[in-house]
């Protein structure tokens, strides 16, 4: 009964983020121009959301939550969110290549923060640069597989981005053995 109990959270907290996903992933697929202030607004949400749906996920796992560190874990978090957004945003044609990169370190630095501040989640440091590369290495594919937002076609790095790593961190976080 306790592993059933598990798989329910596993699952729950796995359709969060694909949810997420999925309504970044149509907000942001809306406008053509990248430098519009809607679309900036909605990118940084979007990724502000994803860092407090984590600590609603460590919630349903029981960890242990203390003021202090959730505050240093969001200010650090939000703060590395946008440097790495506006990056992304504003590398004009390099943006894939950058994309790959940021998107790298943008996963990299939410376990290590994850880690540092709320609780010790173990991960694979490599695998979790490649997860976090994906969303930009499989954007150009699934875009012209499916035909989604091609006005934008960089709206599908959101949905992949937040279901990987936030799948990732999931199977980290039900790895942990609860106090």
């Amino acid at each position: 009964m306790k592993e059933e109990y598990f798989n329910i959270k596993f699952y729950f907290s796995t359709c969060i983020f694909a949810i997420l996903g999925l309504i970044s992933m149509y907000s942001f697929g809306q406008y053509k121009d990248t430098n519009t202030e809607p679309l900036i607004i909605r990118g940084l949400i979007s990724g502000y959301t994803f860092t407090f749906i984590t600590l609603l996920c460590s919630h349903i796992y029981n960890v242990k939550l203390s003021f202090k560190q959730t505050f240093y874990y969001l200010a650090i978090m939000i703060t590395t969110y946008t440097i790495l957004f506006f990056i992304s945003l504003f590398s004009g044609m390099n943006v894939i290549f950058i994309g790959i990169l940021t998107s790298s370190f943008g996963a990299f630095s939410f376990f290590y923060l994850y880690k540092k501040y709320i609780d010790a989640i173990s991960y694979s440091k490599y695998l979790i640069l490649i997860l976090g590369s994906l969303s930009f290495i499989l954007y150009i594919p699934i875009s012209k597989i499916f035909k989604l937002y091609p006005q934008n076609p960089f709206a599908i790095t959101f949905f992949i981005w937040h279901f990987i790593v936030g799948w990732y961190f999931i199977t980290c976080l039900s790895k942990l053995k609860r106090r």
